[in-house]
């Protein structure tokens, strides 16, 4: 079966992790994404229905947004966005793009982050807007390894949209 090209690619991520984007990262996004919003509704042939859930923009959408709705300070999909909000900080630090202040003002923001900052966004990438760009996961970090994921390091503003639901 011969899986036709992408028109739009699709990546959830939290209303913190766009502030800071926008904020701190003159508005360079770094996001994971997938061809497909939701793979479980692809026929069952389809390459593209092995994208697990950790990696299904609707999955991880409503992971977060059934998270916040129920105020789970427990959440291990929160925690990973924390953590890698520090980690992207740190990345951004050795890079020059932010200083030593910055970087303690993100952690700040991050630790004193409420569960509600941590509602779900869609963006929605137009594959023309980012084909210069996009990059396919390597297999090994792919959450399977018959997964179709792919990431694009600075999304900017006017490359995607956002769509909340």
């Amino acid at each position: 079966m011969a899986v036709a090209k992408s028109l739009l690619y699709y990546s959830a991520n939290t209303y913190l992790s766009h502030y800071i984007n926008t904020t701190f990262y003159n508005d360079q996004h770094f996001v994971w994404c997938s061809p497909v919003f939701d793979p479980t509704r692809l026929e069952a042939q389809d390459p593209r229905r092995r994208i697990p859930k950790s990696s299904s923009p609707l999955s991880i959408y409503k992971t977060y947004q059934d998270d916040v709705a129920s105020g789970d300070l427990h959440s291990d999909a929160i925690k990973r966005n924390r953590l890698g909000l520090k980690s992207g900080a740190a990345h951004k630090l050795k890079e020059d793009i932010i200083d030593g202040d910055e970087y303690q003002m993100i952690n700040d923001i991050v630790d004193a982050a409420l569960i509600t900052d941590f509602a779900p966004l869609i963006y929605l990438i137009p594959e023309s807007m980012v084909a210069n760009k996009i990059k396919r996961v390597s297999v090994s970090a792919q959450a399977n390894p018959l997964s179709t994921e792919y990431m694009v390091e600075n999304l900017l503003k006017g490359e995607f949209e956002i769509l909340v639901f």
